[in-house]
């Protein structure tokens, strides 16, 4: 019941963070008119020519997040990261690193208008059907962990 009832509480919390930050969707994530996926080189492991594609989710459940996985090797890809809310929109990632099936980035800054200061990280881990992600994204200055699915 205690465990309960502390979840309920923590994610009353994470509500009210992204009500104040204005993380609440209300635009869609947008996305550049136009984008290429590559096709996977032969020397690529499946692991990771999986996450070739779009991929959609909502970070903690209420901010819906696109991402987009254009190029994969064996050392970076070539990702846009697009963001609904208040302030939707989306950049390229092209410095990723990849240890093992996953694809991880850091962001200095949050993307937004207000440019705020807020070291951060995403991963993204492939699940073993190689059909489907989770993200992970960690605000370190908030101190808080979300997951998409």
């Amino acid at each position: 019941m205690k465990n309960k009832k502390r979840n309920i509480i923590w994610g009353y919390i994470l509500f009210l963070l992204f009500v104040f930050m204005g993380c609440v969707t209300t635009t869609p994530p947008p996305l550049p008119s136009s984008f290429d996926i590559a096709s996977p080189s032969d020397d690529i492991p499946s692991e990771l020519s999986a996450f070739l594609g779009v991929w959609e989710g909502k970070w903690g459940g209420m901010m819906e997040t696109i991402i987009v996985v254009e190029k994969i090797d064996e050392d970076k890809a070539t990702v846009i990261y697009s963001w609904g809310g208040k302030e939707a929109g989306y950049m390229y990632i092209d410095d990723s690193i990849i240890p093992g099936p996953t694809i991880e980035w850091r962001m200095d800054k949050l993307p937004s208008e207000d440019n705020v200061d807020c070291p951060c990280s995403i991963t993204l881990k492939m699940n073993k059907d190689l059909n489907s992600i989770i993200g992970f994204a960690s605000l370190e200055v908030y101190k808080v962990k979300l997951r998409a699915d």
